[in-house]
């Protein structure tokens, strides 16, 4: 796989399991990416230098004149590696699913924020921060009001 794939890549291996991104629950969402972060490595996206990392995010946010509350996670993938210049994000790829609710208050008084995995072997780590994340078990068994699965550009 590459960067330019992970994608249909992804989309694929969703398909295969009989879900497509668009059906899925946030644990059920949050479970595929990190099963196919485990599996499968993107050509020419060095782990040792943070070229292929996983990030947990949420909050509310307004985007395009609506508010909501959003579970996102994203696939970071840096063909090469880090860089010495870091202000340079030319040819980094994010493949992101967004899970988003309604912004009810109880969900906007969680706030925001974000937890990253920077290789496979953080993935149990990871995996219970995200476990025990108040947003998340919030939202999990929820049905989202819109499910975004998107590959782009930083």
């Amino acid at each position: 796989m590459t960067p330019a794939t992970s994608l249909a890549a992804f989309e694929q291996r969703l398909l295969l399991g009989g879900r497509p991104a668009a059906a899925l629950t946030a644990s059920e969402g949050v479970e595929a990416m990190l099963a196919f972060y485990a599996a499968e490595r993107c050509d020419g996206c060095d782990l040792e230098e943070d070229g292929d990392m996983l990030l947990f995010q949420w909050g509310t946010y307004s985007w395009g004149g609506s508010t909501h509350f959003e579970l996102n996670i994203t696939r970071q993938l840096m063909p090469g590696g880090g860089d010495e210049d870091e202000d340079d994000d030319e040819g980094i790829l994010q493949l992101s699913l967004t899970f988003r609710f309604p912004p009810a208050a109880e969900l906007q008084a969680l706030g925001s924020g974000n937890e990253w995995c920077a290789t496979p072997s953080g993935l149990p780590a990871f995996r219970a921060h995200i476990d025990a994340c108040p947003a998340f078990e919030r939202v999990d068994g929820q049905v989202p009001s819109e499910v975004v699965l998107h590959l782009g550009s930083v």
